[in-house]
């Protein structure tokens, strides 16, 4: 399994850029969502587009996921989830006679490297409505990506379960630099380790 490699590409919204980040204009409001590389803007002739599916539904999502998709964006609430459905994904790539390593696995993670007691509180109450969970259920989810040290467990916990990118949920762009200052130097020492 490949590391996960820690990068963090400079924000930027002109076409004309090395790196393109999308997201949202009104303060990153919603996920930094993807990079592209090349921009959009190249002189390649040839562009490689993969076929990217997101959910966790067992009985349609993981089955389509696991006949015409290079990429399944998992959405669960706890890595031990994450790992029930990829060995879902796994039997239905088997059900259809496809190499399971020739998809890339996904998930996200909400990181809240400083948090006041009070957005914790109200990420916890967020996600229990969100989801449909109990509170007690939310706090576990929302604890592993509070603080460095538990992102960077969670992390590692995706690493052992061989996903391949993680979508992180960020909503400013302070929040891009404490990614950048607390979490990212770590993820690539550990590479470097490796």
């Amino acid at each position: 399994m490949a590391p996960i490699r820690a990068r963090m590409f400079a924000l930027s919204c002109s076409w004309g850029s090395k790196y393109f980040v999308s997201g949202s204009e009104n303060a990153f409001r919603t996920s930094i969502s993807s990079v592209f590389m090349p921009s959009p803007r190249t002189n390649s002739l040839t562009i490689s587009i993969l076929v990217t599916l997101g959910g966790a539904g067992e009985k349609r999502t993981l089955k389509i996921g696991a006949k015409y998709a290079d990429v399944v964006h998992i959405i669960t609430n706890s890595t031990e989830e994450l790992e029930h459905k990829v060995e879902v994904l796994r039997k239905h790539c088997a059900n259809v006679n496809r190499d399971f390593s020739s998809i890339r696995i996904a998930t996200g993670l909400r990181p809240l490297l400083d948090p006041s007691p009070q957005e914790v509180k109200s990420q916890v109450e967020w996600v229990a409505a969100r989801r449909g969970i109990s509170t007690a259920e939310a706090e576990k989810l929302v604890q592993r990506s509070v603080g460095a040290k538990n992102i960077l467990h969670t992390i590692g916990e995706y690493q052992r379960l061989n996903v391949a990118l993680i979508t992180f949920n960020i909503r400013s762009v302070e929040e891009v630099k404490s990614l950048n200052d607390q979490v990212i130097p770590k993820l690539n020492r550990e590479e470097n380790r490796a």
